[in-house]
């Protein structure tokens, strides 16, 4: 599989020993890109890739996806949660 765009990727700037540097996003990234076959296909376009990209966050992640950091709540729910207590 032909990859042009990847000699615009980059090593991790995090410097030997921190375990936590760039986990977080690069499981994010492993997940998103399967989940949504980024893995498999190359975009046709610029704006195909950014289609790819917003239309699974704002339809899953943000919906429905609950998050641990916001007590197990999707960000909607957390959202809706937090304007109603102010």
């Amino acid at each position: 599989m032909s990859r042009p765009w990847l000699h615009l990727a980059s090593n991790s700037t995090s410097r030997a020993g921190n375990c936590y540097g760039n986990a977080a996003m690069e499981s994010f990234w492993s997940t998103f890109t399967s989940d949504n076959g980024l893995d498999e296909t190359i975009p046709a376009s610029r704006r195909h890739d950014e289609l790819a990209t917003f239309v699974p966050i704002e339809t899953f992640y943000n919906l429905t996806k609950r998050h641990i950091s916001l007590g197990y709540l999707s960000p909607v729910v957390f959202d809706e949660n937090h304007q109603s207590s102010l």
